[in-house]
């Protein structure tokens, strides 16, 4: 039986990021292939949502953690992130991906703050994460 509190959803883990061209390590959340950070504190925190396979950003939302949290667990819950590895792996495996979690961060955007949903394709940095996770 699944909880509907996230926080037991997810497991406290450190992932890589693609940040600027290079792989950064933070320190936060992950669940089905899915990692959950603050890449800000204070009353405002940005909280990032990262395909862990690839270490790109889905989104940054501000605003609380509980509800960020929320919308992070219903993006992990809208496919099989573990299942691709590439930065357009989607393509093949879940097409219709892109519209459903435009969907959702329409939906959740009435309540929390979606700061954007385009990460940087960056494929070098990609393959840096990858080639650390030993694919």
């Amino acid at each position: 039986m699944q909880s509907n509190d996230p926080d037991l959803l997810w497991s406290v883990k450190d992932f890589p990021v693609a940040a600027a061209g290079e792989v950064v390590t933070v320190s936060g959340r992950v669940y089905k292939g899915i990692g959950f950070a603050a890449a800000t504190a204070g009353r405002n925190t940005e909280w990032l949502v990262v395909q862990i396979g690839t270490g790109h950003r889905i989104t940054a939302l501000r605003g609380p953690s509980y509800r960020a949290l929320r919308v992070a667990t219903k993006i992990a819950e809208l496919t099989d992130w573990e299942a691709f590895s590439s930065i357009g792996g989607w393509e093949n495996t879940d097409p219709s991906l892109p519209l459903r979690l435009s969907d959702l961060l329409q939906v959740a955007s009435q309540f929390i703050e979606v700061v954007d949903y385009a990460g940087n394709p960056d494929s070098k940095t990609a393959v840096d994460i990858a080639t650390l996770r030993g694919d």
